[in-house]
């Protein structure tokens, strides 16, 4: 986990290097109108072994089109406080994944990518857990998790220079699915497919170019 945050810090570094050089060159024929991409990061989703890029393009005088990708890796004995899947210290778990999201944002009040805008968008996210005894890690369950779904998104970015500063939330509906094992040698058993609607919501920061 060490070597993953250290790189994803350096990436971040890097990153804001270029944000900085970007602005101290900065002049008027470089003016935020004429920028097509806008590259975003959550640097806090580490804190639950997220690890996330957002790439923005623009398409149109208010419109553009917004790529979101996540790669997950956490466990429960990482960040105890986080851990919402057991406070048994008998068992562990350990969750890989990934989600992506492609939406399609109009904004109200600015030819750039800034100001008030709303956003619907499609999600899919898939996880794979495992939950192990912690003494002889012994294999307890596995889940395979998908879940796909649409929403509306209402957000506000900042576009100052090349600094990007973006707030957002809105309902989406999931579409829920999986299988599980309670054993290594049992056959994996499907769960019961479910819809159900949840909140999503996010704060993330970058650089145009």
């Amino acid at each position: 986990m060490k070597i993953r945050h250290f790189i994803f810090y350096i990436i971040i570094i890097l990153l804001f290097s270029h944000l900085s050089y970007g602005t101290n060159d900065f002049t008027s024929k470089h003016d935020s109108t004429f920028y097509k991409n806008y590259f975003k990061i959550v640097p806090w989703g580490i804190i639950i072994g997220s690890y996330t890029i957002d790439y923005e393009r623009k398409i149109k005088k208010r419109n553009s089109i917004d790529f979101f990708g996540s790669y997950r890796y956490n466990t429960n004995n990482y960040v105890p406080i986080l851990n919402w899947y057991s406070n048994d210290i008998d068992t562990k778990w350990e969750v890989k994944g990934f989600m992506y999201s492609i939406g399609y944002r109009h904004y109200f009040s600015s030819l750039k990518p800034d100001g008030f805008y709303i956003s619907p968008f499609h999600r899919f996210c898939f996880l794979n857990e495992t939950k192990r005894d912690t003494y002889d890690n012994t294999l307890i369950c596995r889940n395979k998790i998908y879940s796909a779904g649409v929403g509306l998104l209402i957000g506000y970015q900042l576009l100052s220079k090349r600094f990007i500063l973006d707030l957002f939330i809105g309902p989406q509906v999931k579409y829920k699915d999986g299988i599980t094992s309670s054993q290594i040698n049992i056959p994996w058993e499907n769960w019961n497919a479910t819809f159900f609607p949840s909140i999503r919501i996010g704060i993330n920061i970058g650089f145009a170019l």
